[in-house]
């Protein structure tokens, strides 16, 4: 994959890689191109032909303090579909700390995945813009990019799924929204629905999951977002904002509801 050596814009030292590693020597590009905090840019999807066949997706998943279920829910999400859908897999260590090390060290050792780093814990927005802007130094064709959380909620088949849904739409936000039926933890029932009434009041958009941390985030806007200046989980709703006023189209994909008994690995706070 070719390597820029270069980038437009760049994170402030607050977001700088601590770590990269991979385990081949293609990854290791990867790994030096972390290291210069660039990002790059790609041709106008209106003006090129839709073939699905030529769409760079890239799966990001951050992650902070993670069970040591990580590295099997990894692989069920490269078996799902054809491994070599993703451009690129890169996982973000948020600061977790010498006691998640070997479960990071093994993610290192599955074949197409790639480990960044913060060195302290900087919150899930902080997280998730910097591996935006590894993917859009490292990645130059990129499409977009699909986020997806590390605790076990997203099943493999709805993450294919929802970048199905964003390869026959690369110029839309696509949400892969829960139903909120079921055994689901108060915390996050309320926090749905107060940030979906939120939303509906400041801006008039209607939206099923407003919280959804399985998204697939189109091209044009990943530039944009690493200007957001919120770096917890407030960082998710500031990106619904910029899509609104940015004219994005926002497209919602059902997807299963799942939690682990009493979510014991979400980091999540309603207030």
């Amino acid at each position: 994959m070719p390597i820029r050596s270069s980038c437009s814009d760049s994170l402030s030292s607050s977001f700088s890689v601590i770590s990269a590693s991979s385990s081949s020597g293609e990854d290791s590009k990867f790994a030096a191109v972390a290291a210069t905090g660039s990002t790059s840019s790609s041709g106008d999807l209106h003006n090129q032909p839709l073939n699905k066949e030529n769409l760079a997706v890239a799966l990001l998943i951050p992650s902070y303090q993670p069970s040591g279920l990580l590295p099997a829910l990894l692989r069920s999400f490269l078996s799902t579909g054809e491994t070599a859908g993703w451009d690129t897999v890169v996982v973000v260590d948020d600061g977790s700390g010498p006691a998640y090390a070997k479960i990071f060290e093994e993610l290192r050792q599955i074949p197409g995945v790639i480990v960044i780093a913060n060195a302290v814990n900087l919150g899930k927005g902080a997280a998730l813009k910097l591996g935006i802007n590894f993917l859009l130094c490292a990645s130059p064709n990129l499409t977009g990019i699909i986020t997806a959380d590390a605790d076990g909620q997203h099943d493999p088949r709805d993450v294919w799924q929802v970048r199905e849904s964003f390869l026959s739409n690369p110029d839309s936000l696509v949400l892969g929204v829960r139903k909120f039926d079921g055994p689901v933890p108060l915390r996050s029932k309320f926090g749905n629905r107060a940030t979906r009434l939120v939303m509906r009041a400041i801006l008039g958009q209607k939206l099923t999951d407003s919280q959804t941390g399985l998204r697939a985030i189109p091209r044009s806007i990943l530039e944009k977002l690493l200007k957001v200046a919120s770096s917890g989980y407030e960082f998710e709703l500031e990106m619904l904002v910029a899509v609104k006023h940015l004219g994005v189209p926002v497209r919602e994909q059902p997807i299963r509801t799942i939690y682990e008994p009493s979510n014991p690995s979400s980091h999540f706070h309603p207030l």
